[in-house]
């Protein structure tokens, strides 16, 4: 799909708006738009809020309505993982590791220290880690998780949240 055909549908979709801007991705355009009351007047109070972009799926044409609440980036990255923006964040972080991992008792220190566990817990962690290359733990909430990642960093165990595809609200 070229960047006009996006604008198009786009238009056709937005009928009570005006486009901004239209950004490429890899995957999908990223359609900016104002409420034509503000694009003619250009006065604040005439501004409706809350509206994110429209992303505009290049494969299919599919349109994803999202708000303003997450950034740009966090959709896009959203959507190249899950092939949807629509996700949901977890309280979950993800360890996992490649087939060229060795076993290093420091790693096991590091996740007891990192996650303020007791030892026995942290053994049976990086134990699973072993024996399955992937582990989930579930955090105690999830303002703990950017807490964590932050301070897990690892060249050999890749660390990230969990999110979980959540359906369309259109």
């Amino acid at each position: 799909m070229k960047k006009e055909q996006a604008f198009q549908i786009a238009k056709a979709e937005l009928q009570d708006f005006v486009i901004t801007e239209v950004i490429e991705y890899k995957k999908v355009f990223a359609i900016f738009f104002v409420n034509k009351e503000y694009a003619i007047s250009e006065e604040f109070g005439d501004l409706l809020v809350g509206n994110g972009p429209l992303l505009i799926e290049k494969s299919t044409a599919k349109i994803f309505h999202t708000g303003s609440a997450i950034p740009l980036p966090q959709l896009i990255d959203a959507f190249n993982k899950y092939g949807s923006p629509y996700i949901s964040y977890t309280n979950i972080v993800r360890l996992s590791i490649d087939g060229n991992y060795i076993k290093n008792i420091h790693d096991m220190l590091l996740l007891k220290h990192t996650l303020s566990l007791a030892l026995n817990k942290a053994k049976y962690y990086y134990d699973q880690l072993l024996q399955i290359r992937s582990v989930d733990i579930e955090l105690e909430n999830i303002n703990k998780v950017d807490d964590f990642l932050n301070k897990f960093q690892h060249q050999s165990i890749h660390a990230e949240q969990v999110c979980l595809p959540i359906r369309s609200i259109k």
